[in-house]
């Protein structure tokens, strides 16, 4: 007989092998387990599985509208699960919603759409993570949005020399005391006045 933690694990396993199974018009069928299934890992797997699928479409701002139509309806353990899928398929539509949802009255929502947003992969993000970092009420908001600001600064494919100023910006959200910027930006971080032409502030990342 399988023990608890064993049994999730093969759930986890089988559902997030729907990912590689199953084409975009079935997305409903997932967000349908997606309401019924009670663990996080379950979650996790369909989020991933979900996110899987909609790749499938490249219609970017089309293919985030089920999760979108489906949220209002949801758990909230899902309206977490999806708010997660959204930051993972990018795109307009999708952070226009995430980016509303942060004024969620359930402070669990707002967190959870703080961490969506920090996670985006688009550029797109860094204006309002940079708002948050230096207007939330909320420490744990600050410090999300102040990593996920920093770490699309750390990948983006602009010259050095046009990204101190928003390295600089990082380092004033984060306060002017040396320690506390480095611990809000998950690690070690050059001075920007300090660095040399065309180098980069070096920011670690914490998970």
């Amino acid at each position: 007989m399988l023990a608890g933690g064993d049994l999730s694990r093969r759930c986890a396993a089988a559902l997030g092998s729907l990912g590689a199974l199953l084409s975009p018009d079935r997305a409903g069928d997932l967000l349908a387990l997606l309401s019924k299934v009670e663990g996080e890992a379950e979650r996790d797997a369909l989020r991933e599985a979900l996110v899987a699928v909609l790749r499938g479409d490249n219609d970017v701002e089309g293919r985030v509208a089920p999760l979108i139509a489906a949220y209002p309806s949801v758990p909230k353990p899902a309206k977490i699960t999806l708010l997660s899928a959204l930051s993972r398929l990018g795109g307009g539509r999708a952070f226009d919603f995430v980016d509303k949802e942060r004024s969620a009255a359930d402070a669990e929502l707002s967190d959870a759409a703080v961490r969506a947003l920090a996670d985006w992969p688009e550029e797109r993000a860094l204006e309002t993570l940079l708002s948050i970092a230096r207007t939330s009420s909320q420490r744990t908001q600050q410090v999300l949005a102040l990593r996920g600001y920093i770490r699309l600064l750390n990948q983006s494919e602009e010259p050095a020399a046009s990204l101190l100023p928003r390295y600089r910006a990082a380092l004033e959200a984060a306060g002017r005391d040396e320690e506390r910027a480095r611990g809000a930006a998950g690690g070690r971080a050059s001075e920007p006045a300090a660095l040399e032409p065309g180098q980069a502030p070096s920011f670690a990342h914490a998970e």
